[in-house]
């Protein structure tokens, strides 16, 4: 239980029409603001606002706007699923699933993490609401999440990506062919951790091929 999270679910609990429209609205700005912010344009920070969101608005004005989507979806998942386009959102959001420009550690690489993870779970969200996404969108999916598996180093964003590509192979052959191998990949990985188990790099890898390997077969 988040509060914020309680508070919207509370609030879209009144069937008054104007809440659920202006619910939509919000989800529609909140995913443009990603969209800008990804492209370099600049936020409009609010002169009334608090200082702390002002900041932030300057600062990581993508990560924002993904955090305050994450939330709306979990309160509500189908204000993500739009019935006049219900692709909207994995559209726009997929081609930003891409790793991290700045360097390991810093700010920028943790705030793209938070947003990736922001993001993959709205993803899932919708996948889990559609019938089947078309041929080429899931094409660049399947290749944006695999990658992430492969490379991310962050558990957060492995646990959504690995739920992302499940969700995907529940409806897509090539996905679920790609789950099997990436569990064949990292068996074979893990094995090869075994034979050097007292080497620190060998450990880390074996903790993240185990990491990932739960969440596949969960």
């Amino acid at each position: 239980s988040f509060p914020p999270v309680d508070l919207l679910i509370r609030l879209l609990a009144d069937k008054a029409q104007g809440v659920r429209e202006g619910a939509k609205d919000i989800c529609g700005h909140l995913l443009e603001g990603i969209l800008c912010a990804k492209d370099g344009q600049k936020a409009k920070v609010m002169t009334d606002a608090p200082e702390g969101l002002k900041s932030m608005l300057r600062e990581s004005p993508a990560l924002l706007y993904s955090l305050a989507l994450h939330a709306i979806c979990v309160a509500d998942l189908k204000l993500c699923v739009p019935e006049e386009n219900e692709l909207r959102f994995v559209r726009t959001l997929q081609p930003y699933l891409e790793l991290s420009a700045g360097a390991k550690g810093t700010q920028v690489e943790v705030d793209e993490a938070q947003q990736l993870q922001c993001m993959l779970a709205v993803i899932n969200s919708v996948l889990n609401e559609v019938p089947r996404l078309p041929g080429t969108l899931v094409v660049a999916l399947k290749d944006n999440l695999e990658d992430l598996i492969k490379k991310h180093p962050y558990h957060g964003v492995l646990f959504f990506t690995a739920r992302c590509l499940c969700s995907l192979g529940k409806t897509d052959e090539a996905a679920a062919k790609t789950v099997l191998s990436l569990l064949r990949r990292f068996k074979i990985l893990l094995a090869s951790c075994l034979k050097k188990i007292t080497d620190n790099k060998m450990q880390l890898h074996a903790r993240r091929g185990l990491f990932i390997v739960g969440q596949l077969c969960r």
